[in-house]
């Protein structure tokens, strides 16, 4: 059988090991970032001790998602799908962040049983801010599930990223914006 020879062009898309590697640098530093102002300290009341629960942060932040979306776009057509292959350039970023998201929605599922089961809070909820509601736990698991919805926009960026402009719609937007925007009018009126 005859193969048709490899193109020199194939290779020279493949990235570095250090371009892989800082690629994969800056997704932990945006995660570390992210962690250390979303997150305060599991005994804080999460809601009240953090700006991220007014409507100004998830406003921006969405309208940041928003505007970056065609920018990130735009960037990756012009200047680093030409240049790299980009699945290659995103393995080793996209085995971090679904690793990262696993044991995130892992612990979550872990905290709230824990807190249904172990630590009196009642099955149905709690509106309060203080007693069961903070020493359970459960208030921070729901803080927690929250802020993760901003990070898994990086699904998004993943996808505008690899090329796969199929996934990305009116609707994935649609309901990314909606998802965000009713999670955050819940975590409101649980934390309120």
């Amino acid at each position: 059988m005859c193969r048709p020879p490899a193109t020199a062009a194939a290779s020279d898309k493949t990235p570095s090991t250090l371009a892989r590697f800082t690629t994969a640098s800056i997704l932990v530093a945006v995660l570390s970032v992210w962690g250390y102002f979303a997150y305060p300290p599991r005994d804080a009341t999460p809601g009240l001790t953090t700006e991220m629960q007014s409507y100004k942060v998830p406003l921006a932040l969405t309208a940041f998602y928003l505007v970056s979306l065609p920018t990130l776009k735009w960037f990756t057509e012009t200047y680093l799908a030409p240049k790299y292959d980009m699945k290659l350039l995103l393995t080793e970023s996209m085995i971090i962040y679904n690793v990262a998201q696993v044991f995130l929605n892992g612990w979550m599922v872990y905290a709230i049983i824990d807190a249904l089961v172990y630590r009196g809070h009642p099955f149905i909820g709690s509106r309060s801010l203080t007693g069961v509601a903070i020493s359970s736990g459960s208030s921070y698991a729901v803080w927690v599930h929250y802020c993760d919805k901003y990070l898994e926009f990086f699904d998004t960026y993943f996808m505008i990223l690899r090329g796969n402009m199929k996934q990305v719609s009116f609707i994935w937007w649609d309901f990314v914006v909606q998802v965000t925007v009713s999670i955050n009018n819940c975590v409101y009126q649980f934390m309120a």
